[in-house]
């Protein structure tokens, strides 16, 4: 159970570095993003915490623009406060995991 947990959750990671590489920082580019955001939310785990704050908290500083519209539109919580290389560390980690 562990194993698939981390597997999806690496799935989600990668998705979203594809998507900070794929997009331009304008809000037209915030459907996938919302679609990755809703996704990993309505992941159920049992084993691991999934990283919705940290996948949030790359969005906010690598794309403000999309992370600003996501918020406006209401799709994510007002208070993202991780700093940018706290989650960047923990989404690494969480990708080295076997």
């Amino acid at each position: 159970m562990l194993r698939e947990e981390i597997h999806v959750i690496k799935r989600h990671i990668c998705q979203l570095n594809a998507l900070v590489e794929m997009y331009e920082d304008e809000p037209i580019h915030s459907e996938p993003f919302i679609n990755l955001i809703h996704s990993i939310q309505n992941l159920q785990t049992q084993y691991t915490v999934s990283p919705v704050v940290e996948m949030l908290t790359v969005i906010k500083y690598q794309k403000p623009y999309i992370f600003h519209s996501l918020r406006h539109r209401g799709e994510i919580p007002s208070a993202v406060t991780m700093d940018i290389r706290t989650a960047e560390k923990n989404l690494d980690s969480l990708l080295l995991q076997r």
